[in-house]
């Protein structure tokens, strides 16, 4: 695939690396966040005023839930840029985005999991599978990032929020007792748009998750780990789970492409680094 594809520039504003001005003694957020502010799309991404300093208060919580947020952020940039030139999928009601919801697009991927906000850091960085109860305190994450950001009056995005884990093959949020899939009121009648944006962020979100070392492994729905938490999936992998996960929902060029831009995120020297930095933090390697 030919490297015109991604849109995006992956470097610093001036074209250096800003590794040398984030010391390991300060935190990944902080000098991660340097490097964010100097990507001009991402500043118009996360424009409003809330919208940086929540992704801000993730980084404080956890450090590798915040790069991941950032890099889905990054990928999802990317896929912006060329989305409207590739089919979704056939079935997709909608084929194009706006200007404007491209925007808001791209601003839902980097705060797609504020709603881990409400998560304890002793949950989310926990080591191994967490207990019935622990998984529904995780899946209740999307609600709360609704509640979230749309408290900050960014209801758009909050719906596209909600709605980050509907659509793969195991969806969430879920009612613990009745094991069905919570829809808020105002989504009864979902808009095709934000459909379309919800599944272009689980995309995204899914391919950080197997493609990256994290403190527990992943599961598929008959228990059998499909990826360790110290050993990464290969491209070929990732797409095939991609295609398991959005079984005839998304085309295979979106895979394709989200593979592609994912792979030049993980190899951003920043990124490098600070995903580095919390492997070691939470002995990963």
């Amino acid at each position: 695939m030919s490297k015109e594809l991604s849109p995006i520039k992956l470097s610093s504003a001036s074209g250096e690396s800003l590794i040398g001005l984030a010391p390991k003694e300060r935190p990944i957020a902080q000098w991660v966040g340097d490097w964010i502010q100097a990507q001009p799309r991402t500043q118009e991404a996360l424009a409003p005023a809330y919208a940086f300093p929540l992704l801000q208060e993730v980084g404080e919580k956890s450090a590798w839930t915040y790069l991941h947020s950032v890099r889905v952020g990054l990928i999802v940039e990317g896929l912006a840029g060329i989305l409207n030139k590739v089919t979704p999928a056939d079935n997709q009601e909608v084929k194009t985005l706006s200007a404007s919801d491209l925007i808001v697009l791209r601003r839902a991927a980097y705060l797609h999991d504020v709603g881990k906000l409400v998560v304890p850091t002793e949950i989310l960085d926990k080591k191994g599978r967490p207990t019935e109860k622990e998984a529904y305190e995780i899946q209740a994450h999307p609600r709360a990032g609704l509640e979230i950001v749309s408290g900050k009056g960014d209801q758009r995005v909050g719906m596209v929020l909600v709605g980050h884990h509907e659509h793969q093959a195991r969806p969430y949020p879920r009612n613990p007792r009745e094991q069905t899939v919570w829809v808020h009121p105002d989504r009864r009648q979902q808009e095709p748009a934000i459909i379309l944006m919800q599944k272009v962020i689980a995309v995204a979100d899914v391919f950080d998750a197997l493609s990256n070392r994290r403190p527990y492994p992943k599961w598929n729905d008959e228990g059998q780990i499909i990826k360790t938490a110290t050993e990464p999936l290969s491209s070929k992998k990732i797409l095939q789970e991609l295609e398991k996960q959005f079984v005839g929902d998304l085309s295979v060029e979106l895979f394709d492409l989200a593979i592609f831009i994912g792979n030049r995120v993980n190899n951003i020297p920043e990124i490098k680094e600070a995903q580095s930095q919390v492997e070691h933090q939470l002995l990963l390697v």
